[in-house]
């Protein structure tokens, strides 16, 4: 069983657990500068392993650049008995070019850089760095066409801003900009150029450096930028808030305290009890820290969503360019049927506007206008050639549960052959998706699970279901989640069916990412009763309202319904259209969420605010208030559920804000408005499956 790794994307919990945040430098401020120590390189077919000299603990920075048959070509960095991270990848067009991090011990030792799809060349530039920190901001950009380029900001003063790139076109050397050094380039007979440049003269915080070519303008690449940083400067800490200006942070990563209370990340679900109802860009810059206008309550800090607002655009994929659009949040259905114009208009009137992965008879055609999208899979709604997949097609969909079906080894290996086989013309501008199954969670080790999760796809999701599997939290049986997730041999049904365990896979998933943050995950639910045997329990319109909102309050970015039922009253393939589903209450309740959701989507997609909300009796695993404050528009807004026991009634509890000067809340479809005295507020949970959302006031 694969132990949990105890650290989240921080942001989406009232308990902020911060290991690495960082602020800049005073802007214009100097410090001495990081210097490369010692560089190694190695080039040709397949893996390439390069000796490296170190004679003292340093920062060692690897520079990978990898031809590629097919977008999504990846490398693995190893080597040195060093724990070395992911910093960038950037493969949105052929080829790949990644940078990796670690910290030597002070001896000899070698880098191997193994990329995923053999046969092709691979460049390697290793360089250990002398009065160096660490990494610091970071990018990716990729383009079909045009002069390479990539822009970053630095947080500290002192550093080195280095990029590596891969240019599928030609073999042709680069042409730099008079600022900026050629520190390796190599070409080779298919047409390809692999290089590293860097801009020797040191960063100052604040001011954003511009890497790039002036020749060639017409080809295809890949770049990837670090900022190396100085010793010299600050180390990183925790952002304050300046009172003329409000900070937004992507923090890279963070760990638990081992407290109770924070054993599991407290992140918020916003619920009710009764809801109702572009440009492409072709760089992507992620900074530990930036700057923007507008004043916030001091130590509030703004975190924005994983991936970023424009996280499909920015790295390429431009046929998804609807789901960059903040109004839209993406709420699908699993294998939904698409054979007439009334599917759509029963799909649009739930609000729903995604279909993933429809069933291979669909006429993918009927989308077109209609502001609805679909993920299809490959040699599914038009066959081998994908000559029904246009348009509205913003993704493709790999396969289902392949961790569970194939196991990790043979598993990757089919995953990257399904990848691979898919026509050039299909992958461009769409982005790749995997469902994977909780066996990637409950068996499988961390580093197997990672390799799933990062290697593949650029949007994942994990289907496992509290509410409706018994077998999952039984004791003793070999899928206990109960034990995977709260270190506990088995849950009763009372623990186990409860929406906010399903904010706990989203963590769980999350965790996993590399580098945190980096991509979106979305979350299955289930609206009716997806087990047969014994295990047929059905989800209640209450349950599964509970479900969605946890899940995208710890930081799911998609709500994926598996809307069929194989046990209970009615076995369907069509939850939503089926007459017994719409009396039990399932059909309305989806419609009020779903209809919330899509209200609330410019709020859900803009940035998180930390320290902004703290609630009455810590969340525990199974207790306990969560809360998530939302900024945007100059208002703030709370989200918040309980871990409590769904048939508890009569919650009581208090809240208290950064923002003394604030009035009141307005609750959120409850048509009522509390007071807030000094900054704190008190409000009942009718239930534990009650969610509140409360807009401040003042």
């Amino acid at each position: 069983m694969r132990l949990r790794p105890w650290f989240v994307l921080v942001g989406l919990a009232g308990v902020i657990l911060v290991t690495l945040t960082a602020t800049h430098d005073p802007v214009g401020a100097t410090a001495s500068p990081a210097q490369v120590d010692h560089t190694s390189m190695a080039f040709g077919p397949n893996a390439q392993t390069a000796s490296v000299t170190s004679t003292s603990p340093e920062l060692v920075v690897a520079y990978v650049a990898a031809d590629g048959d097919s977008p999504n070509q990846t490398v693995k960095v190893s080597g040195g008995g060093l724990t070395w991270t992911r910093v960038a990848r950037s493969n949105a067009q052929l080829g790949d070019a990644e940078i990796w991090s670690a910290t030597t011990t002070g001896t000899p030792f070698s880098v191997t850089a193994a990329p995923r799809q053999t046969g092709l060349d691979t460049e390697l530039t290793v360089i250990t760095y002398k009065g160096a920190r660490g990494v610091g901001a970071s990018a990716t950009a990729s383009a079909y066409s045009g002069a390479p380029a990539i822009s970053l900001t630095p947080i500290s003063s002192g550093g080195i801003a280095t990029t590596v790139g891969f240019d599928w076109t030609n073999s042709v050397d680069r042409t730099l900009p008079s600022d900026q050094a050629l520190l390796q380039e190599n070409t080779d007979p298919a047409g390809d150029t692999y290089w590293v440049q860097d801009a020797p003269a040191p960063t100052t915080a604040g001011t954003k450096v511009t890497l790039g070519d002036l020749a060639p303008t017409s080809d295809q690449w890949d770049l990837a930028a670090v900022e190396v940083t100085s010793a010299a400067s600050p180390a990183p800490t925790t952002t304050s808030t300046p009172a003329t200006g409000r900070t937004t942070t992507t923090v890279t990563g963070s760990t638990s305290t081992g407290s109770p209370s924070t054993t599991h990340p407290s992140t918020t679900v916003p619920s009710t009890t009764t809801p109702s109802s572009t440009t492409t860009a072709t760089t992507t810059t992620t900074t530990t820290t930036s700057t923007a206008t507008g004043p916030l309550p001091a130590g509030v800090v703004l975190q924005p969503i994983d991936g970023g607002a424009d996280f499909y655009t920015s790295h390429g994929y431009t046929k998804a360019a609807p789901l960059d659009n903040p109004n839209f949040f993406p709420i699908g259905i699993w294998y939904p049927s698409l054979n007439s114009g009334s599917d759509v208009d029963s799909y649009k009137s739930l609000d729903i506007n995604m279909l993933d992965r429809p069933d291979g008879n669909c006429n993918l055609s009927l989308l077109a206008g209609t502001g609805v999208y679909a993920i299809p899979q490959y040699g599914e709604c038009g066959g081998a050639t994908g000559s029904g997949i246009g348009n509205e097609s913003v993704g493709l969909f790999t396969d289902d549960e392949v961790d569970g079906n194939y196991g990790p080894g043979p598993g990757y290996t089919y995953l990257q052959n399904l990848i691979d086989n898919v026509p050039s013309s299909l992958k461009s501008g769409r982005f790749f998706w995997t469902n994977y199954s909780y066996n990637l969670l409950l068996y499988e080790t961390t580093a197997q699970a990672s390799q799933f999760i990062n290697d593949y796809q650029q949007t994942v999701s994990i289907d496992m279901y509290w509410f409706t599997s018994i077998a999952l939290h039984t004791a003793n049986n070999p899928y206990d989640q109960c034990n995977n997730f709260y270190n506990i041999t088995g849950c009763t049904d009372d623990q186990a069916e409860r929406g906010s365990n399903y904010g706990t896979v989203i963590d769980d998933e999350r965790a996993l990412v590399s580098p945190l943050g980096s991509e979106p995950v979305w979350s299955f639910v289930e609206d009716g009763c997806p087990f047969t045997g014994s295990d047929n329990l059905c989800i209640t319109p209450a349950q599964m309202n509970w479900a969605v909102w946890s899940s995208i309050i710890h930081g799911a970015r998609g709500i994926i319904y598996f809307n069929h039922s194989f046990s209970g009253p009615s076995e369907s393939d069509n939850n939503f259209e089926d007459a017994y589903y719409t009396t039990t209450g399932i059909t309305p309740q989806a419609q009020a969420t779903n209809g919330l959701i899509t209200s609330l989507a410019p709020v859900l997609n803009d940035d998180t605010a930390l320290n902004y909300v703290t609630a009455s009796r810590a969340p525990t695993s199974f207790s306990g208030i969560e809360t998530m404050a939302k900024y945007h528009d100059g208002q703030f807004t709370i989200f918040a559920d309980t871990r409590d026991s769904g048939s508890v009634t009569d919650i009581p509890a208090t809240f208290h804000v950064a923002d003394p000067s604030a009035t009141s809340v307005t609750v959120v479809n409850e048509n009522r408005t509390i007071p807030m005295v000094n900054g704190t507020f008190t409000d009942t949970f009718a239930t534990g499956s009650t969610v509140h959302i409360y807009r401040v006031n003042g």
